[in-house]
């Protein structure tokens, strides 16, 4: 999934891939691109676009207009791969949405702790932290 807000002018989007309805043998034949705009101060959906794709071109192509018709001087997104591209181009900052870094923190934090823990690598070892310092998994 990839999201993006524009600030300046209360602006929320995201894409959102979905599998196409439409099956082969219960094989995906393709996949469904939906680009929707939200303002996020009132909630209310302002547009919903099928997109051919989620590529930079695909997204600056959709973003572009929108964001120059609200004035947008700030992209937020979820941080997946484009977006910053299309800040740059459509001459807006980026910025990255606090809920997905906290998230994706939070899911890397998952990750790695159990090694950590342990310290598979020994690089903890070699710095001289101790295995009672060391937080263990919850």
């Amino acid at each position: 999934m990839l999201a993006s807000s524009f600030s300046s002018a209360p602006f929320f989007s995201q894409v959102t891939s979905f599998p196409s309805l439409l099956s082969n043998s219960d094989r995906i034949c393709a996949q469904l691109y939906l680009g929707i705009t939200v303002d996020p101060i009132s909630g209310l959906a302002l547009t919903i676009d099928a997109l051919s794709a989620e590529d930079t071109k695909t997204l600056q192509d959709w973003i572009e207009p929108i964001a120059k018709s609200v004035g947008a001087t700030v992209l937020v997104t979820d941080d997946a791969d484009g977006f910053k591209t299309v800040a740059d181009s459509v001459g807006v900052q980026h910025q990255v949405c606090k809920a997905h870094v906290l998230r994706n923190t939070e899911a890397l934090i998952e990750r790695y702790q159990p090694l950590v823990a342990r310290d598979a690598d020994g690089s903890l070892q070699a710095i001289g932290v101790s295995r009672s310092r060391r937080r263990q998994p919850t």
